[in-house]
């Protein structure tokens, strides 16, 4: 059982892999397991979840990424792209390899970005597969490569608590979850 403590925006969340889900305290005293599905509305949390991959593609490898939120325009808003890896090309945030990792780290800066065109009285949920994105992005873990990408998401998870109340939740992978 991992837990990130306060450093997930007002929240404690804990992951446990025996139950397949992740568990939030929130200040309030509440508890929630979140494996099961959302509901998802205009006038409560948005809800986003975020993903991001590598493949081999004759030879070379591509990373990618992509989120899709809900609760904010209709039916659901999808954004996406690739991993860039020039230094000095359009859309550079750090990342130096097209790797898993780099996909998923940016699919969350990519995601905290937008946030800031969305209504900002209402919270966000941020769902994902990456635990390591996770406790890079809330500070709980020290990263040992992808320092640059890594730094960019915190800012932007930090500038995006400012506007919001944030919750990062991980949402296993490849278990019949639409999202």
């Amino acid at each position: 059982l991992w837990s990130l403590g306060s450093t997930v925006s007002s929240i404690d969340l804990q992951v446990d892999p025996q139950k397949k889900g992740a568990l939030c305290q929130h200040p309030e005293g509440e508890s929630s397991w979140h494996h099961l599905p959302v509901l998802h509305c205009t006038n409560g949390p948005i809800h986003c979840y975020t993903d991001g991959s590598a493949t081999k593609v004759d030879g070379s490898t591509h990373a990618t990424w992509g989120a899709t939120v809900l609760g904010v325009g209709s039916p659901a808003r999808d954004i996406g792209g690739a991993v860039v890896t020039g230094e000095h090309s359009e859309g550079f945030i750090g990342a130096h390899a097209p790797t898993n990792n780099t996909g998923e780290l940016s699919a969350m800066y990519w995601a905290l970005l937008e946030s800031g065109s969305w209504e900002n009285s209402r919270p966000l949920t941020i769902f994902s597969d990456s635990t390591y994105t996770l406790c890079i992005t809330a500070g709980a873990w020290r990263p040992k490569c992808n320092l640059p990408l890594a730094r960019a998401v915190r800012q932007a998870f930090r500038q995006a608590s400012l506007q919001r109340k944030i919750t990062l939740i991980h949402q296993y992978s490849h278990t019949g979850w639409f999202w």
